[in-house]
């Protein structure tokens, strides 16, 4: 019934090739449209900061149905109302405030949107409060809890400068049925990287103290955020609601949403990874800088079509084409310019969702800092940055070199004052020593002691399995002069000869793969900008690019200056001295340039004066 609805609703508003897909009667059609989402609540969380003495600042996400609120589009205001009246939002102090939520998702196919609101508090008295919303009622058509109470809840520990848990979920997830292991995670960071656990809602926490709730039969989280639920015997179109508690050992968000089991016929839709960030990347981005990059899906069943939406889109981001869009493949641009309002970590989650309601996910983590309005910068040094002497900076190749590496935080622009840090492990000093096993990106915050201004570096150590087998006796090479040694497993005391001639490490299909696939930054460099933010030294477009890169610059006299392209490896591409004129605009060719992300930097007297990146895209 349910994929029978989601093909009318589709029919409706754009998707006239999945409706003529399906061969159905009139009569079905009628009682799936008035038998599916008879009510409205779909989706809520809320997580929050503390900002200045016992202010909190509360970021509200809800997913309703669409059609009830009259199909509001993205970036209108919605006064979220149910059974008649207003849902508040309840401080935990004897205060609430109305939710106007502003629309930043839609998807019309399954009859919902996705809006958010920022609310501000300041309670009386330091403490522990709980806030959080509740009324009726659920999906109608639920296996479990039907047209009950929701309730999301969230523990605040104002004036104590903790920050919430972040998490954002699409608010359909489907699971294949007849699959006795299907899983997924439920996306979730911590603000000041404090280790996280997770666990299931008690009835109390999901609909309300003394209302019924139950969680779906077999359903479980592990500690690291994973759900597990078999769905062998259950009936595809089925709908089931669950919360989740996230927690940090001092404050807790809930994260309710509803679990979808589709058919098992076909394949589903997949991301492309090579261009699209990896699953769960940490994004850094300084307010007054553009945040951008591209996200593509696509199904290899013939004839499928895919459609995209996400999920945690902030405020004042853009998706260009606005979602959702459909296509196979299909794909859409995020961008995103923060204000110094925008501080904190957001969770980002797309997904692509084909003809036979298979569907996947990705997510994305974005962590906002303050602009460098006091010249503090930071970058997170690496030693050894090149593990193995010739080969690529801030590698470990597994089976040969080094196999850790020391991590430093480095802070410059504001002379001897003292500052604290605090590692993406809970980590508190300065440095750490890292051995990972496979590519890790890691985050430090560095706080200046006196002023508590702050700035979140970060760096991708990338690992590399070199060994022939499961063993160190023997290590793969590819290149060199040697013939023999072309693409082959070598003894570990030949190795520094065939590179002092040219060869590297792995094998040649290896060496040919881009290390963007699996971060979206060239961050050290980037991170170590002096002076001005790159968005005030120039403007790049277009952005994708194609053949040429316009790069405007700002209205400064450079010397002895040219501008640098290069990948995530530090190879050079292109260089070309920059030649002042009114305008401060340079045109360069990029025609050369292979489709990927690169980072193109303005050289002064020997010194970085502004970086950015771009996406080259074909």
């Amino acid at each position: 019934m349910f994929t029978l609805f989601n093909s009318l609703k589709g029919f409706r508003h754009s998707a006239f090739s999945k409706f003529k897909k399906i061969a159905v009667t009139a009569t079905v059609l009628l009682l799936s449209v008035t038998s599916v989402f008879a009510t409205h609540f779909r989706y809520g969380n809320i997580s929050w900061t503390n900002t200045v003495g016992n202010t909190v600042v509360f970021n509200l996400s809800q997913g309703w149905r669409w059609s009830f609120f009259g199909d509001p589009a993205v970036g209108s205001s919605v006064a979220i109302t149910t059974n008649g009246h207003p849902i508040p939002l309840y401080f935990g102090d004897g205060s609430s405030i109305d939710i106007i939520l502003t629309v930043t998702s839609v998807n019309p196919d399954e009859d919902y949107f996705y809006g958010t609101v920022t609310i501000t508090h300041t309670y009386a008295s330091s403490g522990n409060y709980i806030t959080y919303f509740e009324d009726l009622a659920r999906i109608s058509t639920l296996q479990n809890n039907p047209d009950g109470y929701f309730r999301v809840q969230t523990v605040v520990n104002a004036g104590s400068g903790n920050n919430s848990p972040v998490s954002t979920i699409s608010p359909i997830i489907d699971l294949e049925q007849g699959n006795a292991s299907a899983s997924f995670p439920v996306p979730a960071s911590d603000p000041e990287g404090q280790p996280l656990s997770f666990r299931l809602a008690t009835a109390d926490e999901a609909a309300g103290v003394g209302n019924f709730y139950v969680q779906p039969t077999g359903l479980s989280v592990n500690s690291t955020g994973v759900v597990h639920f078999s769905t062998v015997g259950l009936n595809a179109g089925n709908l089931y609601t669950t919360q989740i508690i996230i927690g940090d050992g001092v404050s807790e968000i809930g994260v309710d949403f509803i679990i979808r089991i589709d058919t098992n016929v076909g394949t589903p839709p997949y991301f492309d990874y090579s261009v699209t960030p990896a699953d769960g990347a940490m994004l850094s981005v300084i307010t007054g800088n553009l945040l951008t990059f591209m996200v593509k899906a696509q199904d290899n069943d013939p004839g499928d079509d895919v459609t995209l939406t996400a999920a945690g889109i902030p405020i004042g981001a853009t998706t260009n084409p606005v979602l959702p869009v459909s296509g196979n493949p299909v794909s859409t641009q995020f961008e995103w310019t923060p204000a110094i309002t925008d501080v904190g970590t957001y969770i980002t989650q797309f997904k692509a969702t084909d003809l036979t309601n298979k569907s996947a996910t990705t997510s994305a983590t974005i962590v906002v800092s303050k602009s460098n309005c006091t010249n503090l910068t930071s970058y997170i040094k690496a030693t050894p940055k090149e593990t193995v002497k010739g080969q690529l900076p801030y590698t470990i190749y597994k089976g040969y070199g080094p196999q850790a590496v020391k991590l430093t935080a480095m802070v410059t622009g504001e002379g001897s004052k003292g500052y604290k840090y605090l590692w993406s492990n809970g980590s508190k000093e300065q440095s750490r020593v890292v051995s990972p096993n496979k590519t890790t990106r890691y985050f430090v915050k560095t706080t200046n002691l006196v002023d508590g201004h702050y700035i979140i570096a970060a760096v991708t150590i990338y690992v590399v399995d070199v060994r022939c087998g499961s063993t160190n006796d023997k290590v793969q090479v590819c290149g060199g002069t040697n013939e023999n040694a072309i693409g082959k497993c070598v003894e570990q005391d030949k190795v520094a000869a065939i590179l002092r001639k040219g060869g590297s490490l792995g094998n040649c299909q290896q060496n040919s793969y881009s290390l963007f696939k699996n971060s979206n930054a060239a961050e050290e460099s980037m991170a170590s900008v002096k002076g001005n933010s790159a968005a005030s030294v120039m403007k790049l477009s277009p952005n994708p690019a194609n053949n040429f890169l316009d790069v405007q610059l700002s209205q400064v006299v450079f010397r002895n200056a040219k501008i640098n392209i290069s990948d995530a490896t530090g190879q050079l591409f292109i260089s070309k001295d920059i030649k002042i004129n009114t305008s401060g605009n340079q045109r360069i060719d990029i025609s050369s340039l292979k489709n990927g992300t690169y980072l193109l930097q303005v050289i002064s007297s020997g010194e970085i004066t502004g970086s950015a990146k771009f996406v080259v895209l074909k």
